[in-house]
């Protein structure tokens, strides 16, 4: 008797599973043979400016004729996805229809850390992916700015890729440090490829050389500023040079001028004694 309970109460949640398997293909089946009510156009931006628009994102969607004269059994969202996704500014989108049948398209954005400025003046942004991404009139970003760069052209030589990665590893060590992101303002990639850095306190330059050893020589230069600035004051020197292993060798302000006026001055007498040997 007991077995024989088991096995109706078994049948029982047997039949109510295939009811409910039943009722939602019966479900989709409807929700097919309906046509599209809408759209619902989401964009994360990451509290950044908006680099894609809801006018955009539409304009992609509709590009075969309007969405919502279309059945939805006939719309294909792995393509709309993949047409979408050609944006290079879309870094990803999920789509589904809701009960309602209105389509719901949900865009990421994606958040750009760097702006890069070629030799020939001409810019793209950077994202953490060191992506270049296109300018746009209608949006702007308050990010790093990077000069420099030797070239603009979409498929990069050897040597300029490895810059473009050593760019990466800088602009993202900044972005991700809260203090270094409000320090530094710019970088300036020299002619032999090396960084320099422009800090927004502070009238002066920072030599990192390459890319290696951030994570030291940030720290050290994070030791300079907590102790030497408190000492001499933020707009003592002008040039910061922390490319050396446990070293930094900081240039006072008007140091190089000196410099250069007794060159100078050493120049000229030097002049004056073969113009003088010449007269005589």
């Amino acid at each position: 008797m007991k077995i024989k309970n088991q096995q109706l109460i078994l049948g029982f949640w047997i039949l109510i599973g295939l009811g409910i398997l039943i009722l939602f293909v019966a479900a989709m089946q409807k929700r097919k043979a309906g046509f599209c009510a809408g759209t619902k156009i989401e964009i994360s931006a990451n509290n950044q400016n908006y680099f894609v628009t809801e006018k955009e994102v539409d304009a992609i969607i509709n590009a075969s004729g309007n969405i919502k004269e279309r059945p939805i059994k006939n719309i294909d969202i792995a393509s709309l996805e993949s047409a979408l996704k050609k944006n290079s500014w879309i870094q990803n989108v999920e789509m589904y229809f809701d009960n309602n049948e209105i389509l719901h398209i949900d865009v990421e954005q994606r958040v750009p850390i760097a702006r890069l400025f070629t030799v020939d003046g001409t810019s793209s942004y950077l994202d953490k992916n060191a992506l270049r991404l296109p300018t746009k009139n209608t949006a702007t970003a308050r990010v790093l700015i990077i000069t420099g760069f030797p070239s603009e052209n979409e498929v990069l030589a050897q040597t300029d890729s490895i810059l473009l990665n050593d760019i990466k590893k800088i602009s993202n060590f900044i972005y991700m440090d809260t203090f270094w992101n409000a320090q530094i303002a710019q970088i300036n990639i020299t002619s032999s490829g090396k960084f320099e850095l422009i800090p927004t306190m502070g009238n002066h330059i920072l030599l990192i050389g390459d890319a290696n050893n951030l994570k030291q020589k940030f720290e050290k230069l994070y030791t300079f500023y907590t102790k030497a600035w408190l000492q001499n004051g933020i707009d003592s020197y002008e040039i910061i040079d922390i490319r050396f292993q446990n070293q930094i060798v900081a240039t006072r302000k008007g140091t190089i001028k000196k410099m250069v006026d007794s060159i100078s001055s050493a120049l000229m007498v030097h002049d004056s004694l073969n113009i003088d040997s010449i007269i005589h």
